[in-house]
């Protein structure tokens, strides 16, 4: 099990959010008789946090020009600095960064357009990174410019980024070190990341970047290496200043041309400027070709890794209970109203579920209990949708937005919340594997507290508007949205709650390696927490602002809050961000306090990675439903998934050898393994799957003190 993927949110939410969206435009002109009196109101649940309410706009992604009208949504307000930070403490064994001045420097490529004559041109900017020892003993990472605004949102998160992956890869100690970037120049995007990412480990492993080379592609968490645009130019400003060799991101041969309006072959438009051009599809090709050195991998094993007969017959235990539960809310949606349950059945069959649920059963039979479990879960989350649905619009039509909403606030969501949260709070970790499992659980704590939060405020928000006399009077489609929107982030919380639950369940007292007697989890979460600030605030300024705030007119604020309501894991990412805030409320006791910090931190980082790699690196074709039907790059996801293949079965691998059990790992490992062999949404999830099996492994590879090859 990854901490990010346990929900079945990722392969769900858009066909969920688009299932609503249907309904709503059946529901505007269908009359339907209500057959049943709504249940008696009960006492409302309280939030245990003031948040800033904002009204969701109208939005759309970076792909689509549909415009679809979001709910009502309030988002926790989130101060998020990133010019200095706390980083992960040196655990025994972990590697260490240098004690003396380090310094690297490279050449950034880029490319724009003349402001006279509108020509597209590149270039370059010098850039140095140093680290040295910080005189405070904390992590601080600067941007040092010498030209006024010379770097924008967009470099500044990439810089964090690379810093962060190149700690990932190398199990290296930065909470006592200062980083420092100095560019020349006026430089944003992050197209450098890859290149960024080679100069941070030169500067750590001592070895120089080449003079005459340089190379362009984002860098993801795992180390693959992403696709960018605008490459012929920055070829072409790159050989003006003597460069002999350019890497490039592999599937990226032909480009487009923004002055010649067509793609041209890279490797020859190379051979014309006396410059060669390499394709590279991760950082350890990138890293041989720009300094003469190998960089180690994490690990001298690559076997597959296994689940143990124990914990397989544990979790399928686990998903038979799923599929009770989905035979339970089947048997309960006998008792639909009629005409309610064909317009669900035209938006949401319940036949998807039994679809899901026929699927587990194949894969308990073909020994794929990960798989097995994740297709249970989904049959069990698509058939409470579906019923809690067509309870709540049927209370709607017939009795009114205020009947519906107080049985929304009557649901025991919060109470079932603070239940797993005493469960985890009580499990004590004995060893290496029982911290993992408690990060696993943890992190889907943090899930369903965001995602119960954001079902909460969408309602409170509404009520507020209804009983404010100078508001706009809301229509019915807008309180049916309302309902149904809180009603499936309900669902999506005790979902999550459920599965933090299974977790501690599946994976304890597993052997282990010894734990630390001081485990640096505090200065872990904030390492992570941080990335992920860093991560979302790259995709504000690549994606939010550019394509969806700009385009029509609406401030950052209200693109985020619209792009949050329309668009499940972003809105469960930022709330886990959101949540840190909140967990001292349910954890008192300082030790668990800090592990339900590191749960959410490397939830809200998981997410913030596979934003980026859908709505940007990837390039996602969406159709008009935000359904993902294909990429732009087809040949930089395949590499993307081979390598986050390669590299969490080396990561894992390391804490295996470390004699620490790998079940819980290979949990994770099976559901990418799954979903890479189905539809571009399912591959995208695969993806995602991967790098939180990846992140997982390597945080607690860190905790444990295990180093790698250096």
């Amino acid at each position: 099990m990854s901490p990010h993927t346990h929900l079945p949110i990722r392969r769900t939410a858009l066909l969920l959010m688009t299932a609503a969206s249907l309904m709503l435009g059946a529901c505007r002109s269908a009359q339907v008789p209500a057959e049943t009196p709504a249940p008696a109101a009960q006492p409302t649940l309280t939030a245990t946090v003031a948040l800033t309410a904002s009204t969701a706009a109208t939005a759309t992604t970076a792909s689509t020009a549909a415009a679809t009208t979001a709910a009502p949504a309030a988002v926790a307000t989130v101060t998020a600095t990133t010019s200095t930070a706390s980083g992960a403490n040196g655990a025994s064994g972990a590697a260490s960064a240098p004690t003396g001045k380090r310094t690297t420097t490279i050449d950034a490529l880029w490319f724009s357009k003349d402001p006279d004559t509108g020509t597209a041109i590149g270039g370059i900017s010098p850039t140095t990174v140093t680290i040295n020892k910080d005189p405070e003993g904390k992590f601080r990472l600067g941007i040092f410019e010498n030209e006024v605004g010379g770097t924008g949102d967009m470099w500044r998160a990439t810089a964090w980024t690379a810093t962060i992956v190149a700690a990932l890869l190398t199990n290296t100690d930065l909470s006592k070190s200062e980083v420092s970037w100095d560019v020349a120049g006026r430089i944003d995007g992050p197209s450098a990341g890859g290149l960024m990412t080679v100069a941070v480990l030169g500067t750590l492993r001592g070895h120089k970047v080449r003079d005459d080379a340089s190379m362009t592609g984002t860098i993801n968490p795992d180390g693959t290496i992403g696709p960018v645009g605008g490459i012929p130019h920055k070829i072409e400003g790159a050989a003006k200043k003597g460069k002999k060799l350019i890497l490039i991101p592999s599937g990226q041969r032909y480009d487009m041309d923004v002055n010649k309006k067509q793609e041209v072959d890279l490797v020859e438009l190379g051979r014309t400027l006396d410059v060669q051009v390499k394709e590279v599809s991760d950082i350890y090709q990138a890293y041989t070709l720009l300094t003469g050195d190998e960089l180690p991998k994490l690990s001298t094993s690559n076997t597959r890794p296994e689940v143990t007969t124990q914990i397989f017959n544990r979790m399928q235990a686990k998903t038979r209970e799923w599929q009770a539960r989905y035979s339970d809310t089947l048997g309960r949606t006998a008792t639909i109203n009629k005409r309610i349950k064909d317009l669900l059945d035209k938006s949401l069959p319940l036949t998807t579920a039994d679809g899901y649920f026929q699927k587990s059963e194949s894969f308990i039979s073909q020994g794929l209990p990960a798989a097995a479990y994740n297709s249970a879960r989904r049959a069990a989350l698509y058939a409470g949708v579906y019923e809690r649905a067509a309870r709540l619009i049927d209370i709607e039509l017939a009795q009114g937005f205020d009947a519906a909403a107080a049985v929304l606030q009557s649901e025991a969501v919060g109470t079932k919340v603070s239940a797993a949260a005493d469960l985890l709070k009580a499990d004590t970790p004995a060893n290496v594997s029982d911290t993992n499992t408690l990060i696993i659980g943890y992190s889907n704590l943090a899930q369903g507290l965001a995602a119960w939060l954001t079902g909460q405020n969408i309602l409170a928000r509404a009520i507020q508007i209804r009983k404010d006399p100078k508001a706009t009077k809301m229509k019915l489609a807008d309180e049916l949205t309302v309902i149904l929107y809180t009603a499936l982030y309900y669902e999506a919380a005790n979902t999550a709650v459920e599965t933090a639950k299974d977790s501690i369940a599946v994976g304890a007292d597993q052997p282990g390696s010894k734990l630390a007697a001081d485990l640096p989890l505090e200065d872990t979460a904030d390492f992570f927490r941080r990335s992920a600030e860093a991560n979302f605030a790259l995709f504000e300024s690549t994606v939010i602002g550019p394509d969806i705030a700009q385009p029509r007119g609406m401030s950052l604020d209200a693109a985020k809050s619209a792009l949050r309501a329309r668009d499940l894991e972003y809105g469960l990412g930022q709330g886990a961000l959101d949540a840190i805030n909140l967990l001292d409320t349910y954890f008192k006791d300082p030790k668990a306090l800090q592990y339900a910090k590191l749960g959410a931190a490397m939830q809200a980082y998981g997410v913030s990675n596979s934003m980026i790699a859908k709505y940007y690196s990837l390039g996602a074709k969406l159709d008009n439903s935000l359904n993902v039907v294909g990429y732009s790059n087809d040949k930089a996801l395949l590499n993307m998934l081979d390598l986050a293949d390669e590299q969490a079965r080396y990561s894992i691998n390391v804490l295996g050898q470390n004699g620490d059990d790998v079940s819980m790992f290979a949990i994770g490992y099976e559901s990418a393994r799954i979903g890479r062999e189905g539809t571009p949404a399912d591959k995208l999830s695969a993806l995602g799957d991967y790098w939180g099996t990846y992140i997982l492994s390597r945080a607690v590879a860190y905790l444990a003190g295990v180093g790698v090859a250096r």
